[in-house]
């Protein structure tokens, strides 16, 4: 009976021992953290569907997860389309062009939106004002909504909050001296930033425009009129922003298919507007 108690005992103090390990190194999980992560797992974002529906690889599959993380963090602050509590019955997309002005595809753009009679959305690059100072004056007097870039192109990620925040103060300079105008909508080099970085636009009362639609008109190894295209086709939604660029390589390509997916964006019912009525905020 006496050898029956000891082992009892030694295996209830075995469970003991085991569950205070376990406790021991069980790994931190903050309630609200959970609850956060639990939340955006659930949500309902359409651009979690549509936004770069065909990432080549983990690094844009990562790209394409973290901004969806920001854009649920700071839904004042942060857009990848537009909000669905701000949706019309009508439908509505925005147009946007990434990295003007210059003096030979700009243009170009511009002549197509004009023969359409459509609106867009174009992120100038600061330092580029002076040069083509002339194309981005053409830019504003058709009536396009003009949002900051930053200043050189560089990535913010690779920035301090002070370093991009100075980015941001040139930039902020040169759209005063040579357009007359402070954006308040800002797009990142590559459409990365930090949190602390979005805490601090926010701040300054700027709002964070990235995309819920790339085109890739940027990556050669797929960007020809008919996949830009095909892609406006698959992933057009309702309160959709969808990517293109008017400068910085060979837009060629980008050239050919704009007359495309507007045809399509307008038969379909779309009607193409400037982020500042897709989003309901203020651009200056």
């Amino acid at each position: 009976m006496k050898n029956i108690k000891e082992k009892l005992l030694i295996i209830c103090l075995l469970f003991i021992s085991f569950y205070a390990l376990l406790y021991t190194f069980k790994p931190f999980t903050h309630q609200k953290t959970v609850r956060y992560l639990q939340d955006f797992s659930n949500s309902s974002f359409s651009y979690q569907t549509s936004m770069n529906g065909e990432p080549s690889n983990e690094a844009q599959y990562l790209f394409k997860k973290e901004i969806e993380r920001q854009a649920y963090k700071f839904p004042d602050v942060y857009f990848l389309e537009q909000p669905a509590a701000k949706r019309k019955k009508i439908k509505q997309i925005a147009l946007t062009f990434d990295d003007s002005p210059d003096d030979w595809y700009c243009p170009q753009v511009l002549r197509i939106l004009d023969k359409y009679k459509v609106k867009a959305t174009f992120f100038l690059i600061a330092n580029r004002l002076k040069a083509y100072r002339y194309n981005a004056e053409a830019i504003k007097n058709a009536g396009h909504l003009i949002g900051n870039h930053s200043f050189a192109h560089q990535k913010m990620t690779e920035m301090t909050t002070e370093q991009a925040l100075a980015d941001l103060a040139l930039a902020e300079q040169e759209f005063v001296k040579y357009l007359e105008i402070q954006p308040l909508l800002f797009r990142p080099p590559y459409g990365v930033m930090t949190d602390e970085q979005i805490i601090e636009l926010g701040i300054r009362n700027y709002k964070i425009i990235n995309w819920s639609i790339d085109t890739y008109d940027w990556d050669t190894s797929r960007n020809s009129p008919e996949e830009i295209l095909a892609r406006v086709e698959k992933y057009a939604h309702n309160g959709g922003i969808i990517l293109l660029h008017s400068s910085g390589k060979d837009r060629e390509n980008t050239l050919k298919a704009l007359p495309l997916l507007i045809t399509f964006l307008q038969k379909e019912g779309y009607e193409l507007v400037t982020l500042d009525k897709l989003l309901l905020v203020k651009a200056f």
